[in-house]
């Protein structure tokens, strides 16, 4: 079984062979939050609320089963104007109480919103059950973002609660609906540096058991085992840090990420070229 030191020299090098046979000349930079280098969330205003509640809505969205009807990145300009221009105290304006109504302006109709979020409710037992769900934490959120002035006062409340990464995760659960612990993980490493957190998701789950020889199914669905899969990243992590290797949980997470993904997923900031791996494996 591999020891800390071996296991990040051998992470690196797959993710530096890959990117050379890839043809992808730059990794540095998907070692850097990634939300901000998109220019829609940059049109809302740097360090604005409205920024930060996009920001929220852009991880909610990847909740089970969301993503593939809300297609934030996609459909962000019909986005922000149904949530009224990710302004979160309009948004408690306009649609608290109304959720329902809320649902039914984002619903697509060829004719009245052709712009709309399709999904198919025939199989559902309840009807419009995951839609309701990204909308009850839409609400849910604007009243937390709607509390603040701008994204830094919301850094500055998390950083009133950030002694330790449970404390931190529980105390934005309790703000927020809709996010498990994992998305919450998400969203708090991707909106600020402040927030070194890695995201114990199923490519973090596999490569955790690998290395401990836990169970995989220590790790699943419970608290426990969200919490149980970051502390022992978080040894890996101090174990490499000891080492010499000055690394932080959300670079050391993104690694192992990018070695797990599929290709056309690892590489989501080049997403418009052609990787050409038949070319390049056929290059002899």
């Amino acid at each position: 079984m591999m020891n800390a030191i071996e296991f990040y020299n051998y992470s690196k090098q797959i993710l530096e062979r890959d990117a050379e046979f890839y043809g992808v000349d730059n990794l540095d930079r998907y070692f850097q939050l990634t939300d901000l280098r998109d220019g829609r969330i940059n049109s809302l205003g740097e360090g604005t609320i409205q920024q930060a509640y996009a920001q929220f809505a852009a991880h909610l969205q990847n909740g089970t089963l969301i993503d593939k009807i809300v297609k934030f990145w996609k459909k962000f300009d019909f986005l922000k104007d149904v949530f009224c221009g990710f302004n979160p105290s309009a948004v408690l304006a306009s649609w608290q109480g109304r959720e329902d109504e809320l649902v039914e302006a984002l619903r697509y109709n060829e004719v009245t919103n052709p712009n709309g979020l399709k999904w198919t409710t025939e199989k559902s037992k309840k009807k419009d059950a995951i839609i309701k769900r990204f909308v009850g934490g839409m609400i849910k959120g604007a009243e937390y973002f709607a509390s603040k002035a701008n994204k830094q006062e919301v850094i500055d409340d998390l950083m009133q609660h950030n002694n330790n990464y449970k404390e931190l995760i529980e105390y934005f659960m309790s703000k927020v609906s809709g996010m498990n612990i994992a998305l919450v993980c998400d969203f708090l490493k991707e909106f600020a540096y402040e927030f070194d957190l890695p995201k114990p998701d199923v490519h973090l789950m596999d490569t955790m058991a690998k290395l401990t020889g836990c169970q995989r199914k220590d790790y699943e669905n419970k608290k426990d085992g969200y919490y149980k899969c970051m502390e022992d990243f978080n040894k890996l992590l101090n174990e490499i840090r000891a080492g010499g290797i000055e690394i932080s949980a959300y670079n050391l997470d993104r690694m192992i990420w990018m070695n797990c993904a599929e290709p056309s997923r690892r590489y989501f900031l080049d997403e418009d070229r052609n990787f050409g791996a038949k070319e390049r494996y056929l290059n002899f």
